[in-house]
Order: C-alpha cells, then sequence, then structure tokens
C-alpha cells in the first residue's frame, strides 16, 4: 500500500486534521507470500476476499458469493 498524507489547513495555515490516505491494492498483497497467496488475501487488513476457481485476490465485494469465495477472515 502507499499512504499519502493529507491536512486540512484554514485561513491563516491553522492545522485542523490530519492523517493518511491509504491506497491499496488487493491483487499485490499475494506477491508478498507467494507459498501461501489465499492465506495472505484473506488476512489482509484490506478486508480482500479469494476466489478459489481462478486464484485471485480482489477487493471485498459482498456481492460476489459461492462456495468458491473465501470471505476476509473466513
Amino acid at each position: 500500500f502507499v499512504a499519502v498524507p493529507v491536512m486540512i489547513m484554514m485561513n491563516d495555515g491553522i492545522e485542523v486534521a490530519f492523517g493518511a490516505f491509504e491506497f491499496y491494492n488487493c491483487t499485490a498483497v499475494v506477491k508478498s507470500s507467494e507459498n501461501a497467496p489465499c492465506i495472505a488475501c484473506v488476512t489482509s487488513k484490506w478486508g480482500c476476499q479469494w476466489n478459489t476457481q481462478d486464484h485471485t485476490c480482489s477487493d471485498r465485494d459482498d456481492n460476489v458469493t459461492g462456495t468458491h469465495i473465501v470471505q476476509h477472515l473466513q
């Protein structure tokens, strides 16, 4: 993932809020764990899901169901 710092400031440079916006890619999660891609996928903090038919990791989608989908932390 990539974390981009974000800051909200008022007129005179007064800091109101700050944090980081994280961009992630579920497909890239499995690259860090070639021997256990399913486990790496479904236990990632990003909420990814594993498709056992095509062996892919993707964003969690509650509309995609079936016995071939392993949901996050399932």
